[in-house]
């Protein structure tokens, strides 16, 4: 667990959605009730159209006149009603849990997001909230940094116009600057599709190219084949990178002499302080 959020009002929208789900809960029976009121409505009204229905044919019978007994409603109209009605109940019913039960899932999602937990095991080196720090779901600002453990990605970036030779599993050299004297080998995984320069964002002013900065790097995923674990490199450790390509191999041993003199050279560093 990485942090915890004040749950206390996140907690009570979750009783206040579960009251009242509890609340469309006992409310069914009520409509269930209502609904038998109105299904016995509806055969008291058919009682009484067959009754009218009877009626209407013995003063047909006897008087013979016209509309004597007419009936103000048909069978099929009143079993329309009676289909409409049970519908209609019955939606009510099931729309009046399923949007309280909707809720009270959303509830129980924010409630569990109080607490931040990290994907993998991590290490946080600054922790600069402290208790009253109000966190917002807006990406204003970040709420603290982590770094994942046992995962290092090593990465060289190289001017653009060098990039047309570089390919994957091509032979590499890395030398630290903070472990003088040492070239590690190994090779690269694989090529950065984009850089910065390709970000833009939405907005209503021109791109005006005189602004933009020099040339951007591309960036190169490096695998280390050497064993690293007897060695300080925290992330964020700088140092030199060569990539040897099957062009101009014989240049190939002087860049391997280059590279080790600037690893020399960093035996020879000042403290500062």
């Amino acid at each position: 667990m990485l942090l915890k959020i004040d749950p206390a009002p996140y907690q009570f929208v979750v009783d206040q959605r579960r009251a009242a789900l509890a609340e469309a809960e006992q409310s069914i029976p009520q409509l269930k009730s209502a609904l038998d009121a109105a299904l016995g409505k509806i055969a008291g009204i058919t009682a009484e159209h067959d009754r009218a229905r009877n009626q209407s044919k013995r003063y047909a019978e006897a008087n013979r006149r016209a509309g004597a007994g007419a009936t103000p409603f048909s069978v099929q109209q009143v079993e329309n009603q009676r289909q409409l009605a049970l519908a209609k109940e019955g939606e009510l019913a099931s729309a009046v849990a399923t949007a309280e039960q909707a809720q009270l899932t959303d509830a129980e999602r924010d409630l569990a997001c109080t607490v931040v937990r990290a994907p993998t095991d991590v290490i946080v080196p600054i922790v600069p909230l402290r208790a009253g720090v109000r966190v917002v779901p807006l990406p204003l600002r970040l709420v603290l940094a982590f770094v994942p453990v046992g995962h290092t990605t090593f990465a060289a970036a190289f001017v653009q116009n060098a990039m047309q030779r570089v390919k994957t599993h091509c032979a590499t050299e890395v030398a630290f600057d903070a472990v003088p004297g040492r070239a590690f080998e190994g090779k690269v995984r694989r090529i950065i599709e984009a850089m910065v320069q390709s970000e833009i964002q939405a907005g209503g002013t021109l791109i005006d190219p005189a602004a933009q900065s020099a040339p951007g790097r591309v960036l190169v995923e490096i695998v280390i084949e050497g064993d690293l674990s007897a060695y300080q490199l925290p992330p964020g450790s700088s140092g030199q990178v060569a990539v040897y390509t099957e062009h101009a191999e014989l240049l190939a041993i002087l860049r391997k002499v280059l590279l080790r003199m600037k690893s020399w050279k960093n035996f020879l560093f000042f403290e500062g302080h």
